[in-house]
């Protein structure tokens, strides 16, 4: 599988996957809020626009996805318009039979879009993607004899 480029470190599967299996009690805990809406100010004749606003636990979530290669330099994209994108995205049952390379996809098109589209990342937590991502990890490293 290729790593991204933006990758620190040698790290094993197990690694990767524990890093991301780590945020499934952050993501799940009831009052947890991945991010709010800052809405648009007006002052006088300047009008700031509105953004997304991360919280400290997304932002080290995105942070550790970089760092421990989860997002490739491939040509996300177009992957994004497969089926098999659509799938993984969108259908539950999909992730739930996700390879290690299928999560690598699927937040590669998450967070590079997040480059182009601000927020897109939140969005995609609060359909539940996020989260189903890093249940996933869990349930791969476990099997894997790592993550509880």
């Amino acid at each position: 599988m290729e790593r991204g480029k933006w990758q620190k470190g040698d790290w094993t599967d197990q690694q990767r996957l524990e890093a991301l299996a780590k945020y499934l009690p952050v993501f799940t805990a009831p009052d947890f809020k991945f991010s709010e809406h800052v809405p648009p100010k007006v002052e006088g004749k300047f009008i700031q626009m509105g953004w997304t606003s991360y919280g400290p636990e997304a932002q080290s979530f995105v942070q550790d996805c970089y760092d421990y290669g989860w997002v490739q330099g491939t040509d996300w994209a177009e992957w994004m318009q497969t089926e098999e994108a659509q799938e993984l995205s969108q259908d539950p049952a999909r992730m739930a039979t996700a390879t290690v390379e299928d999560l690598a996809k699927v937040l590669t098109v998450s967070l590079r879009r997040d480059r182009f589209i601000q927020g897109a990342i939140a969005g995609d937590f609060e359909v539940g993607l996020i989260t189903r991502i890093v249940a996933r990890a869990c349930e791969l490293g476990a099997a894997n004899g790592g993550v509880p």
